[in-house]
């Protein structure tokens, strides 16, 4: 039968969930809107279906029993028995009552009995599996009003139970003498606590509490991290999580190291009408020590901070600023903050609108490598660029230009001021054979303002010099595809012809953007190959290669195989392998990707007139469960700004069960007097309640005042009590 009764009044008294985190950073729960926003509206029929139902119109007594069913929307009640009082206003259900709600729990209960418009009453024997899986239970729970609900004896868990035996105890549980559940604080409390493993209780805690699941983000602890390093010594961090504002936040860690006193490290967090910005960073009263890392008496301050920030302005312009700087050189790695060895600060206005481009920043660098001078390290401001490109006009051509003014300054050596102008079109053409080519020229004119540019002769110059490069080049490739049931191939011959005068890098214009030119696959047809504008490719160059593929289903192969030629012998290019000769070194490589789950390729170059290989590089990534495995091998020989290198990075991890796995990764230099850099070994346990991870790590290189160390972690996160 059908009829209208506040029976939804009783989903409502079941509905809560006691999933959630120390600091959540979530909307307001699914709870508190079962009770602010989806209370049914009276007038929305309530269907009640049941074996009898029966009408006291004296005593004003619904009774429903029988497979008792009450759906009201998508909520859905079920019991044995129903009773409803008109007079006194009191619901009773009794026998297996459920009550699946429209977010996923499901709440359980042997007798519900409500009152005084169902604010308040008693819940027997309650149980919960809320929308995540995890459990609530207690012997009795007493509705106190609209938005507190208290429960007696009762546990919490999100671990799941043995489908053997559901008596069993679960891993771990939360079981308190009294837990109190406020809606509207989105909050549960706890009294007289304990933290079962196994059902031994291991933790005790006078009061303890939790934000309801998907609360509002809420001051608290988060998760606590503790190791033990040789050069630190003991280690804790226990970070805290503060609710500043609705659109502000911040953490602040203190750590505690038994050898080197305290840090405290910090972040704040801001969101506002035009962007966000954040602040982190740490700081210490530490003991001075000498540059072998020794004590010496007294103390001094170190510390770092870093900053970064993006706000748009309108449509087309940002404003941002990225801001890195430490105390002293050291600092980020003995304290294990990083191990950056150039710290890059700048602040930026960036524009772009349908084919152009503008930003004007400011940049600063701190260098953190031992034998940099302070007094070299520049400081570039400021540093304009503009570009612009054209939509394609007769034939496809397009006609672009850009544009770029720099100003920098340092306290040691020469600084320099530069304009740079280019302007140029390019023309692409599809023969009806397939063949593809494109043709194109640009010239380009700096005017560089110097002061205290060495000369050869020891001299040096200050003054003007300037310089105009036109540029002219033709590309030409030529794909070749053949088309199969199970495969298609690619056969693909490139060619390149650059054309520009020579003489165009003069000794009075400091080099201070193109320090090294790495050659290799990656910049072989480009037209300048150069990384900056101080220094510049010219004379007539050319380039060919030939590029090959085959795609098979989810497997793919790639490689390509080519060398440059110069017609004369660049004035910059002795100062990098590869390009020293008329012909230069071959590059090459070879990829293959599989799905998604395995990725390798392989770089290389050989020098010209001998079979030796110059430069060498693997990368390899693998990911299938149970495996997963990452590999980097580089080989450098030995070349102007670059000592011989060869080193290996090798990271695996196993799962050998189903909750267990292992992980090891480790760094070794393979040069004759190298040896390990450094390695690290792990256990890691992990269900859909707890993960507890292990790692021991060793470092074994010696940096000023930081020694070869060795520390060991462990970490233990309990679902929805310790997440971040």
């Amino acid at each position: 039968m059908n009829t209208k009764l506040p029976l939804f009044c009783l989903a409502l008294a079941l509905a809560w969930q006691a999933e959630g985190a120390l600091a959540a950073t979530k909307p307001a729960s699914p709870m508190a809107r079962s009770f602010q926003q989806r209370q049914i509206d009276p007038s929305q029929p309530v269907l009640l279906e049941a074996d009898e139902v029966h009408y006291d119109q004296q005593k004003a007594i619904v009774l429903a029993s029988g497979n008792v069913e009450v759906t009201q929307g998508s909520r859905i009640l079920r019991s044995q028995t129903l009773t409803y009082d008109q007079k006194s206003n009191v619901v009773t259900a009794k026998g297996k009552v459920s009550v699946l709600e429209p977010d996923g729990n499901v709440y359980f209960a042997h007798e519900v009995r409500l009152k005084q418009d169902m604010k308040q009453g008693v819940i027997h024997q309650f149980r919960a599996r809320l929308s995540d899986n995890s459990l609530f239970a207690a012997n009795e729970a007493r509705r106190l009003d609209e938005h507190r609900i208290q429960m007696k004896q009762a546990v919490y868990s999100p671990c799941k139970l043995c489908a053997n035996d559901p008596k069993d105890m679960p891993l771990w549980q939360i079981a308190a003498d009294d837990v109190l559940y406020d809606d509207e604080a989105q909050r549960v409390k706890y009294r007289d606590a304990w933290v079962e493993f196994e059902g031994v209780p291991i933790f005790y805690t006078p009061y303890f509490s939790h934000p309801t699941p998907d609360a509002d983000r809420k001051t608290g602890v988060l998760i606590p991290t503790y190791k033990v390093s040789s050069q630190l010594g003991g280690v804790f961090e226990l970070p805290v999580y503060l609710n500043l504002m609705p659109e502000m936040d911040a953490t602040l860690t203190p750590i505690l190291t038994s050898r080197e006193g305290p840090v405290i490290a910090g972040e704040f967090r801001h969101l506002t009408p035009w962007g966000q910005y954040e602040i982190k960073g740490s700081a210490t009263n530490a003991d001075r020590r000498d540059d072998f890392g020794n004590r010496i008496d007294g103390k001094h301050f170190r510390g770092y901070i870093e900053g970064n920030g993006r706000f748009n302005l309108d449509e087309h312009w940002d404003l941002g600023f990225d801001a890195k700087r430490a105390s002293d050189q050291t600092y980020l790695l003995r304290y294990d903050f990083g191990e950056e060895d150039t710290l890059t600060s700048r602040v930026f206005l960036e524009g772009m609108k349908n084919r152009g481009y503008a930003s004007l920043q400011a940049l600063s660098f701190q260098s953190l490598r031992p034998n940099d001078d302070p007094g070299r390290t520049p400081v570039v401001a400021p540093l304009a660029e503009v570009s612009y490109e054209t939509d394609p006009l007769w034939h496809g051509l397009r006609l672009y230009g850009m544009g770029d003014a720099m100003m920098l300054t340092q306290s040691v050596g020469s600084e320099s001021q530069r304009l740079s102008l280019l302007t140029g079109a390019r023309l692409p053409w599809v023969t009806e054979g397939g063949q593809i080519w494109e043709f194109g020229t640009q010239v380009r004119g700096d005017i560089y303002d110097v002061t205290d540019q060495p000369q050869t002769d020891g001299s040096l110059f200050n003054g003007t010099q300037q310089r105009a490069i036109p540029t002219a080049y033709a590309s030409w490739r030529y794909p070749f595809m053949r088309y199969g049931e199970d495969a298609n191939y690619l056969i693909e011959p490139v060619a390149q012809v650059v054309v520009s005068p020579n003489g165009r890098n003069s000794v009075e214009i400091p080099n201070k953007d193109s320090q090294y030119l790495e050659f290799g696959d990656s910049n072989l047809f480009r037209i300048n190959r150069s990384p900056g504008l101080d220094q510049v490719e010219d004379g007539v160059r050319a380039a060919a290669g030939l590029r090959g593929a085959a795609y098979m289903g989810k497997h793919t192969v790639d490689a390509l195989l080519g060398q440059a030629w110069q017609a004369s012998k660049s004035d910059i290019y002795p100062l990098h392998g590869g390009l020293g000769d008329n012909f230069s070194d071959y590059v090459g490589h070879v990829g293959y990707n599989y799905g998604g789950f395995a990725d390798l390729i392989y770089r290389w170059r050989v020098a010209q007139d001998q079979v030796e290989l110059k430069r060498s590089e693997i990368a390899a990534f693998f990911s299938q469960d149970p495996y997963m495995f990452n590999i980097n091998y580089i080989y450098l020989e030995d070349e102007p700004f670059i000592l011989r290198r060869q080193e290996i990075m090798a990271a695996a991890s196993y799962r050998f069960a189903e909750q267990w796995s292992v992980l090891a990764s480790g760094r070794r230099d393979l040069s004759e007097n190298g040896g390990w850099i450094s390695t690290s070994g792990g256990l890691v346990f992990e269900n859909e309640c707890l993960t507890v991870s292990s790692v021991l790590s060793r470092e074994y290189t010696r940096d000023r005042d930081i020694e070869p160390s060795t520390s060991f972690m462990v970490q233990v996160l309990l679902k929805n009590l310790n997440r971040k």
